[in-house]
């Protein structure tokens, strides 16, 4: 027994330590590596956020304006305009006749 103490390699002994140290700061790298994406698609959103909420107001706004200008539209208000009333006519054609197809309808 003494024999295997004497000959111990005292480098190998310490792998397990590098070895554990080099895991340790791999993965703590990965985990800010992947905290920072999701920091930064979480301020992204944010901001988006932000602007769907001025875009919807502004669309709440125009819908408003729109609303109360279709309820200003009077035929008073056509007039005032210029636009005048139709005079439409009715036209009427002449049949073509009739004729019977392969199906024997009427067309």
């Amino acid at each position: 027994m003494n024999y295997i103490l004497k000959n111990k390699n005292a480098s190998a002994a310490k792998w397990p330590l590098w070895l554990s140290a080099s895991l340790l700061i791999f993965f703590t790298g990965a985990y800010i590596f992947c905290t920072q994406g999701l920091i930064v698609s979480a301020v992204k959103n944010r901001q988006t956020q932000a602007e769907i909420d001025i875009v919807m107001l502004k669309i709440g706004e125009l819908e408003t304006e729109y609303v109360n200008l279709q309820n200003e539209i009077t035929l008073e208000k056509a007039y005032e305009l210029g636009f005048l009333d139709t005079n439409s006519e009715f036209i009427a054609g002449a049949a073509l006749g009739k004729s019977v197809s392969m199906r024997n309808e009427i067309q």
